[in-house]
């Protein structure tokens, strides 16, 4: 299952990725580069988990190794403490670096978070043309439906029915920007929540800045790159309100955002989530489907709601959907019952979000109404970097964030047990194309090799292994990723 198991102290897969088709492999060394690799068992090295480290045990005159991660520095070859997510795994000398951090959760909670795939229909039971479990997702929820009048409890204020939840990532100046725009616009009454990457305090001028606003409640985290989806569960589960307000952190609020008609709509009808429709063609349907070489895929068409038939009957300028953009009203039980966002990915978490919802048979929508001011630019706004558009090395954050695309649309594959995800626009006649590729013996260039362009992802880099030639690649040379 993609689990990490241990037999005799050896740690090694068992039915997982990491697993050639004929035989078990289990974890080793490579002499050369001091990688961790998959090996044939006899030759497996005995870790320890001590102390939340995993450890080689000293043997006889050799050192403790830990298990760390390996970087470069772009001037010498020696090894540094500078880890990104996709860096190789070294097994090295235990007092030289900080060793990768292992966390063992209960088993119950790894089930809890993924409640929404668990799925009850048989493999009988599929259709042949999607025969694997996650084509149980296709089966929509009824349509939205208006409530008895008798069971619509309408908000009377926003201020005690909605709260706004907000992810960031050390930007206090567009919190700012974004509160003042909500106590202009919603009124002072209305509560934020917004969760940053810590752990670091910031200076007292912005602390009492931040502070200004009695009702927005600002948590730091205890650690740096708290990740998306992390950020905004811990943010909804400090929400009172039966519904929130989510959008990122350069968004701003006018007095024509429409998140009045957003509320009362979710007041009166079985909608779950009322989204904003952003670009013209960027909400749409998803489906699971067998791609061309009959592996299982995630089929995503941008403006595949746009359709007459996807108007709800009641509401005109709304749309049934199973997408929306990440800026929409919801309601905090249905979010939470659904399982909310899914912890393990820092980013690529939109697609992931809304498949749950789907797949709990919870109903969404978007309002050509509901649209708020999306201004990336913070030149000129107060504790903003001065005479920057962007406060980041351009080349430095399209290699993380390269390197953390690639984990982390593996990890969403291996999420929903899919080979790649097929993205086109509806009446674009393009061929679905796909856009996320499990790690597979990816090409790592030097400093000297790369470019920006090279790291930057773009459609045309991303693709899938056919599976015959995916199994073929993993064995004996197969490299272990942070």
């Amino acid at each position: 299952r993609g689990d990490m198991m241990t037999s005799r102290g050896d740690m090694m897969t068992s039915r997982g990725d990491m697993m050639t088709s004929s035989s078990d492999n289990c974890v080793g060394v490579d002499k050369s580069t001091s990688r961790l690799v998959l090996v044939p068992c006899q030759r497996a090295i005995r870790l320890v988990l001590e102390d939340g480290e995993l450890k080689r045990p000293a043997q006889r005159q050799s050192r403790e190794f830990c298990v760390q991660p390996e970087s470069k520095d772009d001037s010498s070859s020696t090894l540094v403490f500078s880890p990104e997510l996709g860096t190789r795994v070294v097994l090295g000398p235990c007092q030289n670096y900080p060793a990768s951090s292992i966390t063992l959760i209960p088993e119950e909670d790894f089930l809890t978070d993924r409640s929404a795939l668990i799925l009850t229909r048989t493999q009988e039971q599929l259709p042949p043309s999607c025969p694997f479990p996650a084509c149980m997702i296709n089966e929509r929820a009824s349509p939205p439906l208006l409530l008895p009048e008798d069971h619509v409890i309408p908000c009377s204020n926003l201020a005690s029915c909605v709260t706004v939840v907000v992810k960031t990532a050390r930007r206090p100046w567009f919190i700012i920007r974004l509160a003042r725009s909500v106590q202009e616009n919603l009124g002072e009454g209305v509560s934020m929540v917004v969760v940053d990457d810590g752990p670091p305090s910031y200076s007292p001028q912005i602390m009492a800045r931040l502070g200004e606003f009695a009702n927005m409640r600002y948590v730091i985290a205890d650690k740096p790159d708290l990740g998306i989806a992390e950020g905004r569960m811990r943010g909804v589960m400090l929400v009172e309100t039966k519904y929130f307000l989510s959008f990122d952190d350069d968004f701003i609020v006018t007095n024509t955002s429409g998140i009045r008609e957003a509320v009362d709509l979710l007041d009166k009808s079985d909608l779950s989530v009322v989204g904003a429709k952003g670009g013209t063609s960027f909400a749409g349907n998803v489906d699971f489907v067998l791609d061309s070489d009959k592996h299982p895929a995630l089929r995503l068409v941008h403006g595949s709601c746009n359709g007459a038939d996807s108007v709800l009957p009641f509401k005109s300028d709304c749309r049934r959907c199973d997408l929306t953009i990440n800026c929409f009203v919801a309601k905090t039980s249905d979010v939470i019952q659904a399982g909310g966002w899914s912890r393990e990915l820092k980013v690529s978490e939109h697609l992931d979000f809304f498949l749950r919802l789907k797949a709990a048979k919870k109903k969404v929508a978007y309002c050509s109404s509901l649209k708020l001011l999306h201004d990336h630019s913070y030149v000129g706004l107060e504790f903003a970097p001065s005479n920057k558009t962007k406060p980041i090395d351009q080349s430095w954050y399209w290699r993380l964030r390269w390197s953390r695309t690639k984990l982390m649309t593996a990890r969403f594959l291996n999420h929903w047990n899919i080979h790649s995800v097929l993205k086109r626009t509806k009446g674009s006649g393009q061929e679905d194309e796909g856009v996320y590729k499990p790690v597979l013996n990816e090409t790592h260039h030097t400093q000297d090799e790369s470019t920006e362009a090279q790291n930057t992802p773009t459609e045309a880099q991303f693709g899938v292994l056919p599976k015959s030639e995916s199994q073929a690649q993993w064995g004996a040379d197969s490299k272990l990723n942070l």
